[in-house]
């Protein structure tokens, strides 16, 4: 029997632990073989109307999670730039059908762009087609010469789509990324995107008013097909926008989130429960748009129950003071992080040590002393339990050198958790206006806040907003898990009128009305009781705490339920602008939870107000030095809470 060895990161809550998988006899799905097709354009041919993306930095991140999920280096097919031509991505359909048989997995990716064609079989209510380009395909319509030829269809990808399917039967999987996007309207300054408000149609072509575009593939059912799960970066209307990696290199923000949280996120038991995680990544790198999912959505990753996991994790000692390890940006360790060495026989503590620099799969540590590692045993490697990584706030400074805002933004651009950026889609932009006023506007396209050039404390208020934005960036995405808890959070609205009730669902893009009167609904599903806390984020970064409620005098300790129990706030709110995503988390705790105290003293030291998880830290902290350890916050305990969140927009 063939023993076969694969290297996997993997880390349990806050305690993030290296581990080497010893996967013994075969790969997961011990009845088939597993196969990748990545097609990635980044560099069309300049006169083509493209512009250049970084589709060739999302490849990077696709071959990395899938070998560290069994995927051979042999079974994995990469094309990119102009070996991606029209044919030769079909080509590659072929040759992956010719290879897959039951039992198979098939996960297909594509980078690049996206755009929307005349419908050429009736098939769309818009009379459009959504495509994917290849390298091939120019932008412009050009009558008997270039009608959308080149372009490769939705109603393609999904008759190869069920084709496959059928082929590895009903115990394989067949797994879509599409990091692209066919649509939406093109914003200038906001950062590269993927994607083009130019549809190929003649120019007399006009879109119906009432045309809803929508994105997935034709699809068809039966017992014996494959379940198949796909993502898209974004919905039918939006811009793709690239986003940065830990390393501030330009990459797919689906890229960049989907294949972060596969690679970390071990707990998760489907790919609908993945997806969620990556649509809370998103929120942080890219507000302004919303990933789409379709498919089996219970459908397992790769049974992952199957594997048969060994520690150790140390891949390479340099010299007696330096190591090389497995894990890097792909699974959260950027540089600054602080790591332990642990003997494996005994757990006895050995040596801390700091990332020096990280690459996607593997990190450099060095240590202050001498390591006397012997060869003889062995030893794993975690990231310190009282520290998480390190939140950062990547600024774009559009300023002239001559501007006179030039001194306090360099003292800006000192501040520890600041990043600069050449970015444009950076988490903040900092512009000059007419008669010198400080514009700062955040990602998603708010301002934020402006300042005029003979102002007062000027400095501390920009560093107050930016660690406001920091705060709400971390708090979107944050995702805690706690076996003990299980609580559903729901949205009702309520008729002004009539006072009756209706549960929304929280469906791929739910839209609620400006003035619409609603309530929430609180539920604990699970087997243990528990305190739990509402807060609410705005897209302009206002966080409004709904519970504890400060409208009926109610404490962190009247919020409680046992199991089986729910709560419905007993007061209405009435959703107001700012128009776009709102942000509702439900924190669950042991303890009472005074959010509001928190955001009272954010950044101040006072007796008596210790946080007890990293939930309060964040909020605590205004992200000085004093506040936080080489690597991130320190904690001061070891509770673990448990978060649900849910996202609405505001529309009129």
């Amino acid at each position: 029997m063939k023993d076969w060895y694969m290297l996997l990161d993997t880390y349990i809550g806050w305690t993030k632990t290296l581990l080497i998988l010893l996967i013994v006899g075969c790969s997961f799905h011990l009845h088939g073989e597993k196969y990748g097709l990545i097609i990635a354009i980044g560099n069309y041919p300049t006169d083509s109307g493209w512009q250049c993306i970084s589709s060739l930095n999302d490849v990077t991140y696709a071959e990395a999670a899938l070998h560290s999920l069994g995927f051979s280096e042999a079974h994995i097919t990469v094309i990119k730039d102009n070996e991606a031509t029209k044919q030769k991505i079909i080509d590659a359909f072929l040759f992956l059908r010719e290879k897959v048989s039951k039992g198979d997995i098939v996960f297909i990716h594509f980078s690049g762009h996206g755009q929307q064609v005349l419908d050429d079989n009736n098939d769309e209510i818009d009379g459009l087609d959504e495509a994917i380009v290849p390298y091939d395909s120019p932008m412009r319509y050009v009558k008997e010469s270039n009608e959308g030829q080149y372009l490769i269809r939705d109603d393609f990808i999904g008759v190869e789509l069920n084709k496959l399917r059928q082929l590895c039967g009903n115990t394989g999987q067949v797994i879509l990324v599409f990091d692209s996007c066919h649509s939406g309207t093109v914003v200038r300054g906001l950062g590269k995107c993927r994607g083009t408000d130019v549809i190929m149609a003649p120019s007399n072509f006009i879109e119906p008013p009432s045309s809803e575009s929508s994105i997935g593939l034709n699809s068809i059912n039966g017992q014996d097909l494959a379940p198949y799960f796909s993502f898209y970066g974004s919905s039918a209307k939006e811009l793709n926008f690239e986003s940065l990696d830990l390393n501030n290199q330009p990459v797919g923000s689906l890229s960049f989130s989907l294949y972060s949280s596969l690679v970390e996120s071990q707990e998760l038991d489907s790919w609908k429960e993945l997806y969620d995680m990556v649509k809370l990544k998103m929120k942080k790198s890219s507000p302004r748009q919303h990933p789409q999912y379709e498919g089996m959505t219970d459908t397992p990753i790769f049974d992952r129950e199957r594997r048969i996991i060994q520690e150790n994790s140390i891949l390479n000692m340099i010299d007696k003071q330096r190591i090389e390890i497995e894990g890097g940006s792909l699974n959260g360790i950027s540089e600054g992080t602080n790591v332990e060495i642990y003997d494996k026989s005994t757990g006895d503590f050995i040596a801390k040590g700091e990332v020096v620099n990280a690459d996607l799969v593997s990190s450099k540590v060095n240590f202050s002393s001498e390591l006397n590692l012997d060869d003889g045993k062995m030893y794993f490697v975690k990231v310190s339990d009282d520290l998480f990584t390190k939140e950062k706030l990547s600024i774009y400074n559009a300023l002239s050198d001559s501007s006179p805002w030039s001194n306090i933004l360099d003292s800006v651009m000192k501040i520890g958790f600041v990043l600069k950026s050449l970015n444009p889609n950076a988490d903040i932009s900092i512009l000059e206006a007419q008669n010198n006023v400080l514009d700062i506007v955040g990602k998603d396209g708010y301002y934020l806040s402006s300042f005029d050039v003979d102002g007062d404390n000027i400095f501390q208020d920009i560093k107050a907003i930016l660690v406001n934005t920091l705060q709400c960036n971390y708090l979107r995405s944050l995702h805690e898990t706690n076996p003990k808890y299980d609580f559903s959070l729901a949205i009702i609205e309520v008729d002004k009128h009539s006072r009756e009730e209706l549960i929304l669902t929280d469906n791929k893009e739910l839209n609620i009305k400006r003035g619409t009167h609603i309530k929430f609904r609180i539920v604990n599903e699970g087997i243990a009781g528990a305190y739990f806390s509402l807060i609410d984020i705005q897209p302009d970064n206002q966080i409004n705490v709904i519970i504890p409620s400060n409208i009926e005098k109610y404490t962190a300790e009247d919020f409680f339920l046992k199991p089986g129990e729910f709560y419905v706030t007993n007061f209405d709110l009435e959703v107001a602008e700012p128009l776009g995503e709102e942000t509702v988390k439900l924190v669950v705790t042991s303890y009472p939870l005074n959010i509001s105290r928190l955001l009272g003293v954010k950044g101040v030291r006072k007796k008596g107000i210790i946080p007890k998880s990293r939930f309060e830290q964040l909020l605590f902290s205004n992200f000085d030095s004093e506040d936080m350890g080489s690597s991130g916050f320190a904690t001061r305990g070891k509770d673990k809470i448990t978060t649900s969140t849910l996202f609405f927009n505001i529309v009129d």
